[in-house]
């Protein structure tokens, strides 16, 4: 509800507890040269600050203060966290596979399952490596034939070997 102009003091913006918090950023910002916040605001909405000390000839001059709004961001991180947190508690995985490149990519859960490591070797061949012996064939076969050349449902049960404990 106001017009702000360079060299307002908080106090001449917005309410004096706001300024006052307002203010001790400030003083960080003296203190630590860079930092970052986030606040709530009352509408629900996230936004996120960065305070930067401008020194010129070895003086504090400035605090450049900048912000965005990250709800929608921090929304995302939410929703990402409690699919992890569902995958852990019904040990479920999930992978992205790239048929072009034959190379796919798992969740960290799913590489738990496997009983293999990040740099495990995420392509066709790698997944095969952990197929049981007994069962590489048929999912070979299952995948060439039905998922590839059917464009059917990779939707078969199979036996792993685990890396890490066999």
């Amino acid at each position: 509800g106001c017009d702000i102009a360079v060299g307002m003091r908080p106090e001449e913006i917005v309410s004096a507890e706001a300024a006052a918090r307002w203010i001790a950023h400030y003083q960080r910002a003296m203190s630590d040269g860079f930092y970052q916040i986030n606040d709530t605001c009352a509408d629900g909405r996230t936004l996120e600050f960065a305070f930067q000390l401008i020194v010129v000839e070895g003086q504090p001059v400035a605090i450049a203060v900048s912000g965005r709004d990250i709800t929608a961001i921090k929304a995302t991180q939410e929703a990402e966290n409690f699919l992890k947190e569902a995958q852990v508690i019904g040990v479920l995985g999930y992978y992205v596979l790239d048929v072009e490149s034959g190379t796919w990519a798992s969740s960290d859960v799913l590489d738990e399952i496997f009983g293999i490591e990040k740099d495990w070797d995420h392509s066709i061949a790698g997944w095969t490596r952990l197929i049981h012996p007994q069962d590489q064939e048929m999912m070979t076969r299952h995948f060439v034939d039905e998922v590839l050349g059917q464009k059917s449902d990779f939707d078969k049960e199979y036996r792993v070997l685990r890396p890490s404990d066999q």
